[in-house]
């Protein structure tokens, strides 16, 4: 575990955030908005989730993958479970461990541990996920 974000709250996340950065130096807007790319990320899966579309699920990834070019993958991961409002804890394990930026066990903060179940997964999300790694046909 890394011990720099062992207490990640809602009150330090945006210390945090910009120990985490990356892109130096940069305005705050551009530091804010890629910030919320991390908010994004569970937005988008929310959005695959109740609709099924594959394109939420990409833009899903894509919302990870930005976010980890900016700021620090631990911090990103850490982060998406905390800022997390729409109860996804399941999915977005499922999305981390399949990207494999996350461990069996994640303690956010002293009142949030992340144990992901992997017999509650979205099978199906895995399916589609597995789909995107395969060579399409031209």
């Amino acid at each position: 575990m890394t011990t720099a974000y062992r207490e990640l709250t809602r009150s330090n996340f945006q210390i945090y955030a910009a120990k985490a950065y990356k892109v130096q130096p940069v305005s705050m807007r551009t530091f804010q908005e890629d910030c919320d790319t991390i908010s994004r990320i569970s937005l988008s899966l929310s959005k695959f989730i109740s609709s099924g579309e594959e394109k939420f699920l990409k833009l899903a990834i894509n919302n990870v993958v930005i976010a980890c070019n900016c700021l620090d993958v631990d911090f990103v991961v850490r982060s998406t479970f905390l800022l997390d409002s729409r109860n996804l804890e399941n999915h977005l394990a499922c999305l981390f461990t399949w990207l494999e930026i996350m461990s069996d066990e994640l303690r956010i903060n002293s009142t949030l541990t992340i144990r992901p179940d992997r017999t509650q997964f979205d099978f199906g999300m895995l399916a589609k996920l597995e789909e995107f790694t395969q060579e399409r046909p031209r």
